[in-house]
């Protein structure tokens, strides 16, 4: 569903800023993958939440759209925020 992709797009976009190299990046996707796998594979054997193959689907999607969006401009939004927040830092 839409909040698993937003959320692992979030997360690959996030490290994708933090690591900018391209094998590091594949690292941090094969992880983040691994760990929608993971989730879903323990998920279902708790007896009270599902197992779900579209969760997993979701979850790769959202990867692949954070490690995209990471080759946009925006790729400088998590730069600027913390040369803002260290700007702000250093005027106390």
């Amino acid at each position: 569903d839409f909040a698993h992709g937003a959320a692992y797009a979030f997360l690959m976009f996030w490290f994708a800023q933090l690591y900018e190299q391209r094998g590091q990046r594949v690292t941090c996707a094969v992880a983040l993958v691994a760990m929608g796998v993971a989730l879903e594979v323990v998920q279902g054997w708790s007896g009270y939440r599902g197992f779900s193959y579209a969760d997993m689907r979701d979850d790769a999607m959202g990867v692949a759209l954070g490690w995209w969006l990471a080759t946009t401009p925006l790729s400088r939004v998590l730069p600027l925020v913390d040369a803002r927040l260290a700007r702000a830092g250093a005027g106390r």
